[in-house]
């Protein structure tokens, strides 16, 4: 798994309805529906703070033999998506 560390991208307003979660991101005018996991992803990040994978991965409970697919996955969608940020 990368040691790469991972921020939410400034200014993003995330609510949950239930077990729905909505993410508007007001610089790009864009409104994202995210599946429970990506939820839990981002809730791990707040604003300001940068994690790095292996943390990212303890905190959603993933098994090292998960980690790196399914956390993969989700941190390239968000990061598509412009709602996270690689930082050095």
């Amino acid at each position: 798994m990368s040691r790469r560390r991972w921020q939410r991208t400034d200014g993003l307003q995330q609510r949950t309805l239930g077990r729905e979660c909505v993410v508007f991101h007001p610089g790009a005018g864009t409104t994202h529906l995210l599946t429970p996991a990506a939820a839990a992803l981002m809730d791990g990040l707040a604003e300001g703070v940068a994690m790095d994978e292996a943390t990212l991965a303890r905190h959603l409970g993933l098994s090292a033999d998960d980690a790196a697919a399914e956390l993969g996955r989700w941190l390239s969608s968000l990061q598509t998506a412009d709602l996270i940020q690689e930082r050095p």
